[in-house]
């Protein structure tokens, strides 16, 4: 393999690395939002089985007055679209344990991007000391983007209006 290919080989794997470090940081988001969700939700539960009375948002800015009764129950979604009907005590340790898992997703994924960081670096250096070795003599570096660059390239299409009309540009 000449000096050429393995930059290219190089740059693509950086690019490759920092898509999926880019794909883990959204699924970190959604993660911390559903997290927040749950923890409002265990929030709500222990303030209605307070006794006291509130207010239940329904979307778009409106919500419903809520005056507890002595059932206690709630409906929760147990997995696979199966709701069961469950006190607001086991609702809320169902909710926790949740977070719980979820928290050690949100773990496992922050090393995923800590090692595809760590990744992204070594290939980074990598590829500069190949360009430096393939290109002693020049000063100019070589960077990432350029090959990325170059390697995309199209050639431009000439523009035709309507049918067979000629444009300026023919």
């Amino acid at each position: 393999m000449n000096g050429a290919e393995e930059l290219q080989r190089l740059a693509s794997l950086v690019e490759m690395n920092k898509a999926r470090l880019d794909e883990v940081g959204e699924q970190s988001e959604r993660i911390y939002s559903v997290i927040s969700e749950h923890e409002s939700a265990i929030i709500s539960i222990s303030a209605i089985s307070s006794g006291n009375s509130g207010h239940i948002p329904i979307g778009a800015g409106i919500m419903i007055p809520l005056q507890s009764t002595n059932e206690q129950k709630a409906l929760v979604d147990i997995g696979s679209g199966i709701i069961a009907e469950k006190n607001h005590h086991e609702a809320i340790e169902i909710l926790e344990s949740r977070v719980k898992e979820l928290k050690l997703v949100l773990e496992k994924m922050n090393s995923e991007a800590q090692i595809l960081q760590a990744e992204i670096n070594k290939l980074s250096l990598d590829f500069n000391d190949t360009a430096t070795k393939l290109k002693p003599s020049e000063n100019k570096e070589i960077t990432i983007s350029d090959i990325t660059d170059l390697t995309n390239e199209k050639p431009k299409k000439q523009r035709r209006r309507f049918g067979n009309e000629l444009t300026l540009d023919d």
